[in-house]
């Protein structure tokens, strides 16, 4: 046995149904479109963030590598200045050269049996 149809509704009410349908769509497009633009909107401030962050963390290391330079710099100067002392030549004072002239002729004379 076949089913009854029902009756189709009657113009207005169709038309009525399509409009709200129609400006259903349309709320959800503007509200998709606002979402877009807050989306952006986040994205570029985290971007903005991530990039002061990463300058800020650039700066902090900049400063930590010249702080270090520093310090090797310094350290490097001493140990320059301390292995010049090293490269000089020794030229006794003619006091130690006296001490040394007696110490030889002392030793000699003990060595040829001299008892002056």
């Amino acid at each position: 046995m076949p089913m009854p149809r029902e009756p189709l509704p009657c113009g207005e009410a169709v038309e009525a149904a399509i409009s709200k349908v129609l400006a259903a769509e349309g709320e959800a497009r503007e509200s998709v479109i606002a979402c877009r633009r807050q989306a952006e909107e986040r994205l570029e401030i985290a971007r903005r963030e991530a990039r002061l962050i990463s300058e800020r963390c650039e700066r902090r290391m900049q400063a930590i590598r010249q702080g270090h330079a520093q310090v090797l710099a310094e350290r490097l100067s001493a140990f320059q200045k301390e292995s010049n002392q090293f490269k000089k030549s020794y030229v006794p004072t003619i006091e130690e050269l006296a001490r040394l002239r007696h110490a030889v002729a002392t030793l000699a004379g003990e060595c040829i049996g001299d008892t002056q």
